[in-house]
């Protein structure tokens, strides 16, 4: 972790923390934390994601959340931290809940526990994305697909953030629970909403909305949206966004694509890629580097559970 990161982020969390016990003016205190806020949203995410020790962040983590809360309870409207909340609610059950559940055996009891509480903090994601939508440009994913195409124009850069962890938060709890009525409704409104913010930011967090399409096309049933051709488009433009050096990348086209058309050997090419990645090459994105490679090395020795 850089240390220069490291100063900013506690400078942040020491004025959050002891601001409302200073301040006595309530207005004072919203803008105070409002403000200091927007710095520790950008240094957290910096923080986090080069730690080369995933325990540290898998502990902090919900510490972390449940301060954001707290600063919600003060500033319940605040869009950069419903967008801070959502991520790191989406981040911790995609890293360390539902990877754990994807990597259990024989256990099933577990494994069903872990995926039920994955989907709860997915949909807490995707409600706090959802209402910071609403605040900032009155956009709701349950309007219908005429309202959210002319949103949808409205939408700029700086959106990005908010529409990817809308359509990530979204589809990651409708992985874990298809048959939810609610959430299927709503799933093939999720792929002009990614398209729109991919218009926008098309290398967005080094990739990220390329490695969601790479997903969202390979893992689609078929009739439903699956196309293997778009998916290998997507995967090419997401290396090239990260300059090639995303464990994360590698891993998903193995996880998706390789299974689906049953090529063991291909699985295993793309997983050894994704473990040889030089992990401090990337540092922005050394956390997630890490916890591919270790799904990788998972993966492959388990890899008599995928062919058949």
């Amino acid at each position: 972790m850089k240390r220069i990161e490291t100063k900013k982020l506690f400078k942040c969390f020491a004025l959050i923390v002891f601001i409302p016990v200073i301040l006595n003016n309530c207005s004072l205190q919203k803008y105070l934390i409002s403000n200091i806020a927007n710095d520790f949203s950008h240094n957290l995410e910096l923080s986090f994601m080069q730690e080369e020790d995933p325990e540290i962040v898998e502990q902090s983590l919900p510490f972390t959340i449940n301060l954001v809360n707290s600063m919600l309870v003060e500033n319940p409207d605040d869009v950069k931290l419903l967008l801070t909340s959502a991520s790191l609610y989406v981040m911790y059950a995609n890293a360390f809940v539902q990877s754990k559940a994807n990597m259990t055996e024989d256990n099933y009891a577990l494994k069903e526990k872990l995926n039920e509480r994955a989907k709860k903090l997915y949909l807490h994601g995707r409600n706090d994305i959802e209402k910071a939508l609403l605040i900032k440009k009155k956009f709701s994913i349950k309007n219908d697909m005429s309202v959210i195409d002319s949103q949808l124009n409205t939408m700029s850069k700086e959106d990005v953030p908010y529409l990817y962890w809308l359509c990530a938060a979204w589809m990651l709890s409708y992985s874990l629970d298809a048959f939810n009525i609610e959430i299927a409704a709503t799933v093939p409104k999720v792929k002009p909403i990614i398209l729109k913010a991919l218009k926008l930011e098309s290398c967005f967090n080094n990739g990220a909305i390329h490695e969601f399409l790479l997903n969202y096309y390979a893992s689609m049933p078929k009739g439903m949206g699956q196309d293997f051709e778009k998916a290998e488009y997507h995967f090419k433009e997401a290396l090239k966004c990260a300059q090639g050096l995303s464990a994360s990348v590698y891993f998903s086209y193995a996880e998706t694509i390789t299974i689906k058309k049953q090529d063991s050997d291909e699985f295993k090419a793309m997983l050894n890629k994704a473990i040889n990645i030089d992990v401090n090459k990337a540092p922005d994105i050394r956390l997630q580097n890490i916890l591919a490679q270790e799904k990788a090395v998972w993966y492959l020795e388990h890899i008599d559970d995928f062919f058949f």
